[in-house]
């Protein structure tokens, strides 16, 4: 799995992943993935940056597993995105940490 995302980040799937992100993630996780939300602001728990940490720390398969399941406050989104939006939300991630890690690690409250 690590191979087929990481070697399939074309534009047409990054444009994907960022249209599948801005509808399912940012709400928590911000436009830029940085953890900084009006809904984030509002949760009880942490929303973690997915600029650092363990979301950088994770291989494409981790996330990949983590956004069709969930886990702690984080829904399943395996009902709602098809494998390959999937796949395309982990590429777009990936280009975010790549463009710019220095969100801090975890929003605190």
């Amino acid at each position: 799995m690590d191979q087929e995302i990481t070697a399939s980040r074309s534009g047409d799937l990054l444009a994907r992943g960022e249209h599948e992100f801005q509808i399912f993630c940012a709400v928590c996780h911000g436009a830029d993935g940085s953890g900084n939300s009006i809904m984030a602001a509002n949760m009880p728990d942490t929303t973690p940056s997915l600029l650092a940490g363990q979301a950088i720390e994770r291989s494409d398969s981790e996330l990949f597993d983590l956004l069709s399941h969930g886990r702690n406050g984080m829904p399943a989104f395996d009902w709602a995105m098809p494998t390959m939006d999937r796949q395309a939300v982990v590429a777009y991630v990936r280009m975010l940490q790549q463009k710019g890690g220095s969100a801090p690690q975890e929003r605190g409250r």
